[in-house]
């Protein structure tokens, strides 16, 4: 299981950007709602079926998913038993076995509204560690251990070596490539004192979203991996989906399906930030470019940004009504 994982996020750096001319529901009924389970399809190619069938009965499939990095949405969690198979719903009228699905649990992170008088900095531990004693020690295994996705304060900084180690209370320490650390940043010119806007720092892999200066809810994120680096710049979203298909590349070489990707906002051509069900390695690049939110944070910020969504689908930014500011950098602290 453990190996499956590792090759899953081996692969998940080809998989990220949405290809010109694949905007398009993954069904057909475009104001459906967003699904919330998942399956990686494990049999290839996979045969899709109009019914379960069972017992002897003929079954002959109408058409084959095709291989490579495919996961699908589930219509219902649990398969259905027919005789001696047993199905899993993938699309209204689209049956296949399920033992070519293997079920996936989006990631259960979110990012956390921002009060006030909140501490600044702070962060999120972003892979289990153990905390040292002092600066510039880094096999303590009798350490305290601290979990990852845990928030922490930053309450000292020294630097020591190549690298910045942070205190998180009064004698444990982490260096800085296991945290992604959340700093007030300054509001674009560009952006009304007033106005929503995103800040996304690509350094640490963090989102924070404003109201005009104050800073009103935080997480991570999982931005491009090195060959492939989300842009910087100050954008404004110009079209949101509320669900849709991402499907590109070749077969036999890097052709992917991702079924019912949720929440998608796009600021630049087919740069988006959406909701990413298939993996859980937030607050650490491994997209094709885009910004990976878990499925909840993606949720809360296509409702708290514009356009406003609609009852359709799709939602377009009008002269009316602007999109939200995405300001992107990446600055080392």
């Amino acid at each position: 299981m453990l190996e499956k994982r590792l090759l899953i996020f081996m692969l998940l750096s080809m998989v990220y950007m949405l290809p010109s001319g694949l905007l398009r529901s993954a069904c057909g009924d475009a104001s459906g709602p967003v699904k919330e389970k998942y399956g990686c399809v494990v049999e290839q190619p996979c045969p899709v079926f109009s019914a379960p069938c069972g017992n002897g009965t003929a079954c002959i499939p109408f058409r084959h998913i095709k291989e490579g990095f495919v996961f699908v949405s589930l219509e219902d969690p649990e398969p259905v038993d027919i005789g001696d198979s047993r199905w899993f719903c993938i699309n209204k009228g689209e049956y296949v076995r399920a033992s070519s699905i293997e079920p996936v649990e989006p990631s259960s992170f979110r990012g956390m509204p921002i009060s006030e008088n909140q501490f600044f900095p702070f962060a999120w531990v972003i892979l289990d560690s153990y905390a040292a004693r002092e600066p510039g020690i880094y096999f303590q295994p009798w350490g305290q251990p601290v979990s990852k996705y845990t928030p922490v304060r930053i309450m000292e900084t020294r630097k020591t070596g190549l690298w910045y180690w942070y205190r998180i209370s009064e004698d444990r320490w982490l260096e800085q490539r296991r945290l992604a650390v959340v700093r007030k940043q300054p509001r674009p010119e560009e952006v009304g004192p007033k106005e929503k806007w995103i800040d996304i720092d690509l350094y640490e892999q963090v989102l924070a979203a404003y109201q005009g200066d104050r800073m009103v809810f935080a997480t991570l994120v999982s931005s491009g991996v090195r060959d492939f680096p989300t842009e910087e710049g100050l954008y404004r979203i110009w079209t949101k989906a509320r669900t849709a298909k991402m499907s590109g590349g070749e077969v036999g070489s890097n052709y992917y399906l991702l079924e019912d990707v949720p929440y998608q906002m796009y600021y630049q051509g087919n740069f988006a930030l959406h909701g990413a069900y298939w993996h859980d390695n937030f607050g650490i690049p491994c997209s094709h470019g885009c910004i990976n939110l878990s499925v909840e944070d993606s949720r809360w910020l296509f409702n708290w940004t514009s356009p406003s969504p609609s009852r359709r689908n799709w939602a377009r930014s009008s002269k009316d009504e602007p999109g939200t500011w995405i300001n992107i950098h990446r600055i080392p602290w």
